[in-house]
């Protein structure tokens, strides 16, 4: 059994490792588990723990359904968290103008729904987790982080691929390594 995700790799720009670095300084004194600048992703569906067999039904089911897909591109906007300003988990990224991510999203839970797979029950958010917050010495400075970079723009994306990758956790943080890579039509 592999546990396994369907993501989106961010090609990081400049401005968004520079934005990344500055969150994480203005916030060095709260304790956040940060993302590790190399595993930045979007995710589209998060499958859990699956048999070989279920992952070649996936790999099948990725390569019939990016065969109908066209890249194309969003933009990374904004920081903000999961689940709210009063109780903030999750420190992340926004992404706009998300149509296309959205129905690829959504086709690939069809998909995975017929395979009696069951994606996340949470409506879809487009969003680049940058870290997971375990305990806040001081509030405010989420808040006064939110508030300053919530209409920053950050990058473009372009998607010209879709990854199915296995997560294995250890004592480090999760690595990340790739199943198979689904190219979208140029």
């Amino acid at each position: 059994m592999k546990r396994t995700f369907i993501a989106i790799e961010i090609d990081s720009s400049e401005k968004l490792l520079s934005l990344f670095s500055r969150v994480k300084e203005e916030l060095s004194g709260e304790k956040i588990n940060w993302v590790d600048e190399h595993n930045l992703h979007i995710t589209l569906n998060f499958l859990g723990e699956i048999s070989s067999e279920m992952e070649e039904k996936v790999c099948g089911v990725l390569k019939e359904l990016t065969l109908k897909k066209q890249t194309f591109e969003f933009k990374l906007k904004g920081i903000g968290v999961f689940p709210g300003i009063r109780n903030p988990r999750v420190l992340w990224t926004g992404a706009e103008d998300t149509e296309s991510l959205c129905d690829l999203q959504q086709d690939i839970a069809a998909s995975l729904i017929e395979l009696n797979l069951l994606s996340d029950e949470k409506p879809f958010k487009a969003h680049l987790t940058l870290g997971r917050i375990k305990k806040l010495v001081k509030l405010g400075n989420v808040e006064k982080l939110v508030e300053g970079y919530k209409e920053t723009f950050i990058q473009k994306v372009v998607v010209d691929k879709i990854i199915f990758f296995e997560s294995v956790l250890t004592s480090r943080g999760a690595i990340y390594n790739p199943i198979e890579v689904f190219e979208l039509n140029k």
